[in-house]
């Protein structure tokens, strides 16, 4: 039997917050209880949560290109993005990866297979602290939206696929002058490529 005790943490349950002790056996919680015993891990009252799981991030992006025409190379910024999400306290993530954008050139239309490469091979080499996950965010008004999704529709990583729309006049942008506010400040649109968009 393996056991770990851990006295002395504010322990985040369902319905409150308890300063305790809590003990691990063989991988499980077997038991919580309030109060501080005199043996085990003192935590000096920090809080000891469960891992937090994050739905939807473009962090890896971010990690990619943090500042306009900045380009860090993907398997570093992959590693960074995965000691960033630790340090919150995040176990899972589920990566989010865009297929397709409404803006040509943008570099949402080639990341996606390198994104999901460096995400499937971090994971299998064991590179990573975070368990990593797949979400395909799919642009509706991109054409080829089915054909690259359906290439990762049985991928062992993916968990999850949302339906983006972004079309002008609906959703996100109800207001036109909205998503040209948008797609001017973001990527740096001129009104002469906004009219051509």
């Amino acid at each position: 039997m393996n056991e770990q005790i851990y006295t002395n943490y504010r322990l985040q349950l369902p319905d409150q917050e308890l300063l305790g002790t809590l003990v691990v056996r063989d991988g499980l919680i077997a038991d919580i209880q309030p109060g501080i015993v005199s043996y085990g891990q003192n935590g000096q009252g920090d809080y000891l949560l469960p891992g937090l799981i994050e739905l939807h991030t473009d962090n890896l992006e971010r990690c990619m290109s943090p500042r306009p025409g900045i380009r860090w190379p993907l398997e570093a910024a992959a590693v960074y993005h995965d000691r960033d999400l630790a340090s919150a306290g995040v176990t899972t993530v589920c990566d989010a990866i865009a297929i397709g954008d409404i803006a040509t050139g943008s570099p949402r239309l080639t990341n996606y297979a390198p994104m999901i490469d460096v995400i499937s091979q971090g994971q299998a080499a064991g590179r990573f602290c975070v368990e990593h996950r797949i979400h395909l965010r799919c642009e509706l008004a991109f054409d080829k939206v089915y054909e690259i999704t359906a290439q990762y529709a049985d991928h062992p990583l993916l968990s999850m696929i949302s339906l983006m729309d972004h079309t002008p006049g609906q959703r996100q942008f109800i207001r036109l002058d909205k998503f040209k506010e948008y797609y001017m400040g973001k990527y740096g649109v001129t009104p002469f490529i906004y009219s051509q968009l």
